[in-house]
């Protein structure tokens, strides 16, 4: 059986959700019954046409990606685990060269080396992978604690 067919057959998760919000909607049995119907109706039309195989796929796609991810993360080799801190690296050691080492560099290159300036790196390039690392971080901190879990910065 599908993942979807779980869901939605009787006494799963979403036609029980289904059934309240029918019975709440309308308080007339007859009415929740034939709303009852068609929501079934409906059910059997999507499964005729294989859309519901479509979603259980998806569903099946997003799950298997989320075990990948878990997996790599659980690992203890830098390789596989490291990415995500990888690019949290990149994004801290530009921003320090950009903002704290590049002024210094070009007072004592100026003033005491003679040298060339050193270069700049692009700070669209920077704030775009900082932006997007914080926006990351805002996301996991407020599902956790939407979620209910303490220390919800701690993963």
């Amino acid at each position: 059986m599908s993942i979807i067919t779980d869901l939605i057959a009787p006494g799963g998760g979403v036609a029980d959700l289904i059934s309240t919000v029918i019975k709440r909607v309308w308080p007339d049995k007859e009415a929740q019954q034939q709303a009852q119907q068609q929501f079934e109706l409906q059910l059997l039309q999507m499964q005729q046409r294989g859309e519901l195989d479509q979603f259980d796929g998806q569903i099946k796609l997003a799950l298997a990606q989320v075990q990948t991810n878990n997996t790599e993360a659980a690992n203890s080799n830098f390789f596989v685990s490291g990415a995500r801190p990888a690019v949290m690296w990149v994004c801290t050691v530009g921003l320090a060269y950009q903002i704290l080492a590049r002024p210094m560099l070009m007072w004592a290159s100026i003033g005491w080396w003679h040298v060339p300036i050193p270069p700049a790196i692009d700070n669209n390039t920077l704030m775009t992978l900082l932006i997007g690392l914080l926006g990351l971080g805002t996301m996991h901190v407020t599902e956790n604690v939407m979620q209910g879990r303490q220390g919800a910065g701690n993963g």
